[in-house]
């Protein structure tokens, strides 16, 4: 009865005055006698013509949960009576939400949840994702097209939660091209041979920003950019021959440490495996291009290319790496 709990609507900033019987002209198979039509049922008793061989014995007879219940009673039994944090999609804010939070509390007289996390729907090429509209990927046609988990990770991780995220292939080209970004400061810096210059401070005001994002309602927006703002300064250093391998060290552990809350970065990948065949390519493309023979370095820089590798000068020479 949620004339019993007063607090009701708290979370929505819902009035149970304003809620209309039967708006959607629909019936309720699951509809009971009410005090109030915003009332419902912890347990459904059972029905056979509705429930089949659907039901659990009860002190007060067959029957099955309701809807809410079973999510408190999930809760409660692994979390205790207060949770620190409940996420759901906003779709679950009314009225599941309040309904957990009105039985919850009704049982244990403690504050439920301490913090609501309610996350936007996602959609696909501007309309929501769905089979009949043509636009409805799964992981597996994601990956069949090439993409990796990763990329399709950074994608969904780099809106806020609480915005509609757009997801498109294009989308993926670009969190491809970023993690790339990301993957060409991690190999410099596991070969830093610069002099060396400190970047204590650089590190720690990074640090500082990338927490700071993430404290004001996981801004996720705000995080990237300082942790590209970071990519940019180092990648300057490494340009310089300013950065020496032990500054290189404490970067990578800030990026390992960052690592534990967005999960994607290659931190263990040691130098990709380029197939014999390609190194030997790339041996005598330089070797043309020491004797000044233009044309043929051309045409096995081209020929690498069709394989699906490129060229990158690097201080310590030519490197393959997949296109």
């Amino acid at each position: 009865s949620l004339r019993k709990f007063p607090p009701y609507g708290r979370l929505s900033h819902f009035r149970l005055s304003e809620l209309q019987e039967n708006a959607s002209g629909e019936n309720d198979a699951d509809e009971y006698d009410k005090e109030h039509i915003a009332d419902f049922a912890l347990w459904k008793h059972y029905d056979k013509e509705r429930d089949g061989a659907i039901f659990w014995q009860s002190p007060f007879g067959p029957g099955r949960p309701g809807w809410h219940i079973e999510c408190s009673a999930m809760a409660m039994a692994l979390l205790g009576p207060s949770l620190d944090l409940h996420c759901g999609g906003v779709d679950n804010l009314f009225p599941h939400h309040e309904n957990e939070i009105a039985q919850s509390e009704g049982c244990s007289g403690c504050k439920f949840v301490r913090h609501w996390v309610h996350v936007e729907h996602l959609l696909v090429d501007h309309r929501k994702m769905s089979k009949s509209l043509g636009n409805f990927y799964t992981l597996r046609d994601l990956t069949q097209k090439g993409y990796t988990g990763r990329e399709v990770r950074y994608l969904l991780l780099s809106v806020h939660y609480r915005t509609q995220l757009n997801f498109t292939l294009s989308g993926l080209d670009a969190a491809r091209a970023s993690l790339q970004r990301i993957d060409d400061l991690l190999f410099r810096l596991r070969g830093a041979q610069g002099e060396g210059e400190g970047i204590e401070t650089l590190l720690q005001e990074s640090d500082g920003a990338f927490r700071k994002a993430l404290a004001e309602d996981l801004n996720i927006s705000s995080a990237l950019a300082a942790l590209f703002d970071l990519i940019r300064e180092l990648n300057t250093l490494l340009d310089r021959g300013k950065l020496g391998r032990r500054g290189a060290e404490k970067a990578l552990e800030l990026f390992a440490k960052w690592d534990e809350v967005l999960a994607i970065f290659a931190l263990d990948a040691g130098e990709e495996k380029i197939p014999v065949e390609l190194e030997a390519l790339l041996e005598k493309r330089e070797r043309a291009r020491r004797e000044k023979q233009w044309a043929l370095s051309d045409q096995l820089r081209d020929e690498i290319t069709e394989k699906g590798y490129r060229i990158e000068d690097t201080p310590q020479g030519a490197r393959l790496k997949r296109r």
